[in-house]
């Protein structure tokens, strides 16, 4: 009888263990994505520029759609991408995006330039910076908060598609060789690290 009510109190505590531990888990998969999030992001080369404000809205349980501006180290930045399998739970996030550089009319810069006659001189000379366009691939880790607010790593690749150069305003001088790799480093594009924090709304 003693081992009878001591298997029967073992396979009570057991169906209880699993129906506490099935109702926990129906629980979480019920809790409901944020639809919208507000954020800020800052990185190198990120859609958002060195520093900006992003918009995200929900599509579906794992797509968001992400807008952002900010200001970069070509113009001001638009971008424009989608966050896929971004389900509410930490995860790895594969992202595009397109953004937009504006780029910057008679920036006063000391450089080193060429004129007419072969004559080689450092001094500051007015540079425009040509709007640029880029396409931007990567891979994001996102780490959700108990409120549902989003931390986020963002690693990938800019590639820039069009745009994206520097001129001088003077037509009597160009660039030397040494200037016109300074601003092939500086130009639009390559490696991207980009962090972001996004409050949700709703």
């Amino acid at each position: 009888m003693k081992k009878r009510n001591i298997l029967l109190s073992l396979l009570f505590c057991s169906i209880t263990s699993l129906v506490c531990a099935q109702n926990i888990k129906d629980y979480s998969s019920l809790v409901k994505a944020p639809s919208f999030y507000i954020g800020i992001g800052t990185g190198l080369n990120y859609n958002c520029g060195l520093i900006g404000l992003k918009l995200t809205g929900r599509v579906s349980d794992k797509i968001l759609i992400d807008a952002s501006v900010g200001a970069g180290t070509w113009g001001n930045k638009l971008g424009l991408g989608l966050i896929l399998n971004a389900k509410n739970e930490t995860a790895w996030c594969p992202v595009i995006s397109i953004s937009r550089a504006t780029g910057i009319e008679n920036i006063p810069l000391q450089i080193e330039t060429i004129n007419s006659s072969g004559i080689k001189t450092t001094a500051i000379r007015d540079v425009t910076y040509d709007p640029a366009t880029m396409i931007n691939l990567g891979v994001q880790r996102q780490w959700i908060r108990p409120k549902g607010n989003r931390i986020t790593l963002e690693l990938g690749y800019s590639v820039l598609v069009s745009g994206g150069d520097a001129k001088l305003n003077d037509p009597d001088y160009q660039f030397t060789n040494v200037s016109k790799q300074v601003f092939e480093v500086l130009k639009p594009g390559g490696l991207t690290v980009g962090f972001g924090y996004y409050f949700a709304l709703n």
